[in-house]
C-alpha cells in the first residue's frame, strides 16, 4: 500500500499514515483475524499491488508491465475463490473504465490500452487456470456454493457501517453496544468526515486518478448495502452477473471500500497540504495525530481480534483421549458447525479441530465444502433438531462413523438417539462423552440390490384440488400444477402404501421428469416425501432438489419423526406416502408445471463386506471373487463409503481389460460402482480420484502459460545470453613470457 499511495502523492509520510490506516481498518481486522478468514487477508494485501501494476501498464503499455499485471492478477485469484470474481475485478474495471473515459486521448489510443489491459487480466486468468476451471466446474457438487436473496439480509452492511468501515464484532454484543458510546462514536465519525473533505478537494482539482477511485467506491459502498440499499444493485448483480450468488456476504464488499476510501483520503490529505502551504513539520503533527485518532477508532476491533484464551480442561481431556484412537470417521452431537463462546467468539466447533487428532468427520470440516447431499443431509438433521429427536444409529452404521463426540451441556444433544446396542461409551467426563460404533460398514463394502416395483397410479387423493391434480399411466402418474400466485406455494398428494418385510436398510425409489417449457422453473421445485404409520405418526425427509429429470432414492432410514417423539420408524406399520410439491416465490410469475412420476419401487439392500487394501486417501484395491448365487439380484455395486463426487473412477486391473466405471450415487450420497455386468471369475479392481480432461487441459494450458515470461526474457535478453555463454565455454588463451633479456 506504501508503494501505490506514493505513486499518487508528494509526501512519503502521507504514504505511511495511509499504509498504517488500510491495516488497522476495523473491518479488515474483524474480518481477516477475528474471523479467522485468512486468505481474504492474503488478497486484501494484494489489491494494492493489483492496482499498481495496472497503473504502470495503462501509463507504459508494454510487455513486461502486461506480464507483471498478470502475475499479479493470478496470485490474486489463487488467494481465494471470491478475492478476483466479487471482490476485485469489478472494481478495477470500474476504475480504470472512469479512467479511460476521462483520458482525453484519442479513441483509438484508448481502445489500444483497453486492449492491453484486457489482455493482462486474460494472462493471469489462464495462468491460475489450473485452480479455477477446475474449482468452478465442480461448485455444482458441493453444498453452500450458491444462495438466494434472502440469505444476504443477514449478512448485509447498515449505512453508519459501510462509512465508517466499523465491524460487526465477532463478539456481537461488543458491537451492538459500540454506538451508544459517545467517543467511540464520535471516533468513528473520522473516516467518512476525512472522505468528504478529501472528495471536496479531488473534484476541485479534478485529480483522475481520485475520481476513478470515487466511481469504485461508490459501487462497493452500493454492493455493500445489498438488498438495502437506495440504488439497488446487489440485486441486479445477484440476478444477471455470474458468480455473485455465490456470495452471501454482501457486506464483504467492504474490503474494497477500505481500499479505496485509504486512498481518497491520502490524495485529498495531499492536496489539501498543497493548498495550505504546510510546513513538514507542521505536515508531520497533523500527521501524528490522524494516526493516533484512527488507532483509538481500531482499538475495540485489535484488541478482542489478538486476544488469547485457552480450551477448557474438560475439552482437552477429550482431545488427548481422542488421539489415542485409531483412525476413524467422527460424528458431531449436536451437528452445530459454529459454536459461540463469550471469551472465544464465534470459532469452528471440533468438525475441524478433530483432524489434528487423525480423524475425519461425516462430510468435511467446513460446511462450504461438503458435497451436496452431504451438506443438504446434515443441515436437514441440524435444523430436525430443533423440533423433534433425531435417530442416527443405522445412520452411523451405513455411512462407516466409528466414533460419536457429544457434548452433554447442550440441551439439543438430548434430541439425537444415537445409542444402540452396537454403541459402547469410551469416554466421558462433567462435559463430554465419546462413543465407538462397533457395527459400522467398512470404507469399502459390496452393495446388492432386488428391485420390488410397487403399484402407486391410482387413488391419489389431494386436499387442495384447484391447484393440484393426478392422472394415472401405464407405469406411474402424472402430477399437474397450477400455482397461480407469486407467492411460496406447496401442494400435497397422498397414497396407501405398505412396507411390510422391508427394513430401514432399504430405500423408496421412483423416476420423475419435470414437465414444462420453463428452464428456470425446474430450480425452484422441491419435493418433500413424508411416510405415515397406522398410529398417525410421521416420518419425513429434506426437501429434494429437482433437476429436469433424474431418479430419486431414500434410504428409509433417513426418515426422521414430524413430532417431539423418539421412535424410529417402523416399516411394518407405514400404511400411507405423502407427496408435498413446493415452487420457490417467483416474482410475476404464475406457474404452471406437470411431474411425471414412474416406475415406484422398494429396493432391498443386502450388504457384504469385500478384502481391500488402502494405498492412500485416493487409491484403492480389492479383490472380488463373484458367485453364481449373486445373479438373483438387479444390481451389484462396489461402494465407496465417502460422500459422492463424480471424478471417482474404478477400473479392473487384473486381468487386464480396458473396463472403467464412473461413480454413481448410491444410499443417498456414497459412491457406488455397477460392477453388474461383470463376469464371475476373480478380479482385481483399483478405486482411484481421476481428473476430468478439462481439468487436465487446465493444467497444460496453465504450463505453456507460464512459459511464455522465460521465454520472453529469453527472447529480449538472447544477445547478451550468447554473449555470457560464449565467454564462460572458450578456453582461455596460453601467453608465452619471454624471461630473457
Amino acid at each position: 500500500m506504501y508503494y501505490y499511495l506514493l505513486n499518487h502523492v508528494d509526501s512519503s509520510a502521507i504514504s505511511f499514515l495511509g499504509a498504517t490506516i488500510y491495516m488497522y481498518i476495523p473491518y479488515h481486522i474483524a474480518e481477516s483475524i477475528a474471523e479467522g478468514h485468512g486468505l481474504l487477508s492474503i488478497a486484501y494485501a494484494l489489491t494494492p499491488l493489483l492496482f499498481l501494476s495496472y497503473d504502470k501498464l495503462y501509463l507504459k503499455s508494454d510487455l513486461k508491465n502486461t506480464m507483471t499485471s498478470g502475475i499479479i492478477t493470478a496470485l490474486d485469484v489463487l488467494t481465494h475463490p471470491q478475492a478476483f470474481p466479487l471482490l476485485t475485478a469489478p472494481f478495477l474495471a470500474t476504475y480504470l473504465l472512469t479512467r479511460l473515459i476521462l483520458d482525453k486521448r484519442p479513441v483509438s489510443t484508448k481502445l489500444k490500452k483497453a486492449t492491453t489491459l484486457l489482455s493482462s487480466t486474460i494472462y493471469g486468468l489462464l495462468l491460475s487456470s489450473f485452480w479455477w476451471i477446475p474449482f468452478y466446474r465442480s461448485m455444482t457438487h458441493f453444498y453452500g456454493t450458491t444462495y438466494t436473496i434472502i440469505d444476504s439480509l443477514y449478512f448485509t452492511a447498515d449505512l453508519i457501517q459501510a462509512v465508517t468501515l466499523q465491524a460487526m464484532s465477532v463478539n456481537i454484543s461488543e458491537w451492538q453496544s459500540f454506538f451508544h458510546n459517545p467517543w467511540e462514536l464520535l471516533f468513528s465519525m473520522i473516516t467518512p468526515s476525512l472522505l468528504v473533505l478529501s472528495m471536496y478537494s479531488i473534484f476541485k482539482k479534478h485529480n483522475k486518478t481520485g475520481i476513478s477511485m470515487f466511481t469504485a467506491y461508490i459501487l462497493s459502498l452500493l454492493l455493500a448495502l445489498g438488498v438495502t440499499s437506495p440504488i439497488n444493485v446487489y440485486y441486479f448483480a445477484f440476478n444477471y452477473i455470474p458468480l455473485f450468488n455465490s456470495i452471501r456476504t454482501p457486506v464483504r464488499f467492504l474490503f474494497f471500500t477500505s481500499f479505496a476510501t485509504t486512498v481518497i483520503i491520502c490524495i485529498g490529505l495531499n492536496n489539501s497540504f498543497k493548498n495550505l502551504k504546510l510546513s513538514k513539520k507542521h505536515i508531520r503533527i497533523v500527521l501524528t495525530l490522524l494516526l493516533l485518532l484512527f488507532m483509538i477508532n481500531s482499538y475495540t476491533e485489535i484488541n478482542y481480534a489478538f486476544q488469547t484464551f485457552q480450551l477448557p480442561a474438560t475439552l482437552h481431556q477429550a482431545y488427548n483421549y481422542l488421539n489415542t484412537k485409531p483412525y476413524g470417521r467422527i460424528f458431531i452431537v449436536p451437528l452445530s458447525a459454529w459454536v459461540h463462546n463469550p471469551e472465544w467468539g464465534n470459532t469452528i466447533n471440533p468438525m475441524l479441530w478433530v483432524f489434528m487428532y487423525n480423524k475425519e468427520t461425516v462430510g468435511c470440516g467446513a460446511p462450504n465444502l461438503l458435497a451436496e447431499p452431504t451438506g443438504e443431509l446434515l443441515d436437514f438433521l441440524y435444523w430436525k433438531a430443533f423440533s423433534g429427536k433425531i435417530n442416527l444409529s443405522v445412520l452411523c452404521d451405513i455411512y462407516g462413523v466409528d466414533y460419536i463426540w457429544v457434548d452433554k451441556t447442550n440441551q439439543l444433544s438430548e434430541n439425537y438417539n444415537y445409542l444402540d446396542p452396537s454403541m459402547e461409551k469410551i469416554f466421558e467426563n462433567e462435559q463430554y462423552a465419546i462413543y465407538q460404533n462397533k457395527d459400522r460398514l467398512p470404507v469399502i463394502f459390496l452393495l446388492y440390490q432386488c428391485y420390488h416395483n410397487i403399484s402407486l397410479n391410482t387413488s391419489w387423493t389431494s386436499p387442495n384440488e384447484s391447484e393440484i391434480q393426478v392422472q394415472p399411466t401405464t407405469n406411474g402418474i402424472i402430477i399437474f400444477c397450477n400455482f397461480n400466485t407469486d407467492q411460496y406455494e406447496v401442494a400435497t398428494i397422498s397414497h396407501n402404501i405398505s412396507l411390510e418385510n422391508y427394513t430401514l436398510t432399504d430405500e423408496l425409489a421412483f423416476n420423475y421428469n419435470v414437465l414444462t417449457n420453463n428452464n428456470d422453473l425446474p430450480s425452484k421445485i422441491r419435493l418433500k416425501i413424508t411416510l405415515i404409520e397406522s398410529n398417525g405418526n410421521k416420518y419425513t425427509i429434506n426437501t429434494l432438489k429437482l433437476d429436469k429429470s433424474g431418479t430419486i432414492s431414500i434410504p428409509l432410514f433417513l426418515f426422521q419423526p414430524c413430532n417431539h417423539t423418539d421412535t424410529q420408524l417402523d416399516t411394518n406399520y407405514v400404511s400411507k406416502i405423502q407427496i408435498e410439491i413446493r415452487e420457490a416465490a417467483t416474482p410475476y410469475q404464475a406457474k404452471s408445471f406437470a411431474i411425471e412420476c414412474s416406475d415406484f419401487k422398494i429396493i432391498k439392500n443386502t450388504f457384504k463386506e469385500v478384502p481391500f487394501l488402502r494405498i492412500n486417501s485416493n487409491v484403492y484395491i480389492l479383490w472380488l471373487n463373484s458367485t453364481t448365487e449373486e445373479q438373483q439380484y438387479s444390481k451389484k455395486y462396489i461402494v465407496l463409503n465417502y460422500a459422492y463426487f463424480p471424478n471417482w473412477e474404478l477400473t479392473v486391473i487384473n486381468p487386464k481389460v480396458p473396463i472403467s466405471v464412473a461413480s454413481k450415487k448410491v444410499l443417498y450420497l456414497l459412491n457406488g460402482f455397477d460392477i453388474t455386468t461383470t463376469s464371475t471369475h476373480y478380479v482385481t479392481y483399483e478405486i482411484h480420484f481421476n481428473a476430468s480432461v478439462i481439468e487436465k487441459g487446465s493444467i497444460i494450458l496453465s504450463a505453456i502459460t507460464f512459459c511464455i515470461a522465460p521465454f520472453y526474457l529469453f527472447y529480449t535478453h538472447r544477445r547478451k545470453i550468447y554473449l555470457s555463454l560464449k565467454q564462460f565455454f572458450q578456453k582461455p588463451s596460453l601467453t608465452c613470457f619471454n624471461s630473457s633479456k
